[in-house]
C-alpha cells in the first residue's frame, strides 16, 4: 500500500497546493485513501474527478480494481510559536 500511496502521490501532485487544493494526501486505518483539500480554495466537481481518475488509473497498475477514495475539506493548520518559546 506504501508503494502504492508513493505513486498516487507523484500523480497528483499538479494539484498540490499552492497550485491545486490537495493540501494532503494519505491512507486512513480502514485502507481508503484520504485526499486532504483546502477549504478555502473553490473545487469543482471536475477537478475532483480528475484526481480520482489519477488514482484509479494508478490503482490499476497496482491489480486494484476498487480504490476506495474519500476526499475530505479541512482547513491549512498554521502554527504560530514564538520564536523564544522553549517546546
Amino acid at each position: 500500500m506504501e508503494r502504492f500511496i508513493n505513486a498516487s502521490d507523484t500523480d497528483i501532485s499538479p494539484y498540490y497546493y499552492p497550485k491545486g487544493p490537495v493540501i494532503g494526501f494519505r491512507k486512513d486505518m480502514q485502507g481508503s485513501i484520504i485526499v486532504m483539500i483546502d477549504d478555502s480554495q473553490k473545487v469543482n466537481r471536475t477537478v475532483v474527478y480528475e484526481i480520482h481518475n489519477r488514482i484509479s488509473e494508478r490503482g490499476r497498475t497496482f491489480n486494484i480494481t476498487n480504490v476506495p477514495c474519500k476526499f475530505v475539506l479541512t482547513g491549512i493548520v498554521h502554527v504560530e510559536v514564538p520564536r523564544d518559546t522553549v517546546l
